[in-house]
């Protein structure tokens, strides 16, 4: 049931819903500057060049045993690459 009062609020707010009584938040939304702060957009290019490399390099070990095996190891070549994208860009920037 609807109280009157967060009616009003849901008027004001459109993402009240968000925070409505019946599904309360488990922790508060971290700030646009913490959450830049703790994954700029240079993290991501980083981890976006090394999932692509990664993928590429997986999927070339993979091919001479067929189409199957190198699906399976370009999704472990990614997996790698975001790890070293990660690790790249932590440490050199």
């Amino acid at each position: 049931m609807i109280q009157y009062a967060d009616a009003r609020l849901r008027l004001r707010r459109p993402d009240a819903l968000l925070y409505s009584p019946l599904f309360p938040p488990k922790s508060r939304p971290a700030a646009l500057g913490a959450i830049h702060a703790l994954n700029p957009p240079n993290v991501k290019l980083f981890i976006f060049i090394g999932t692509n490399v990664g993928a590429s390099l997986g999927w070339a070990a993979g091919e001479p045993f067929g189409l199957m095996a190198a699906f399976i190891v370009s999704g472990i070549g990614s997996a790698v690459g975001v790890y070293a994208g990660w690790w790249a860009a932590r440490r050199w920037l």
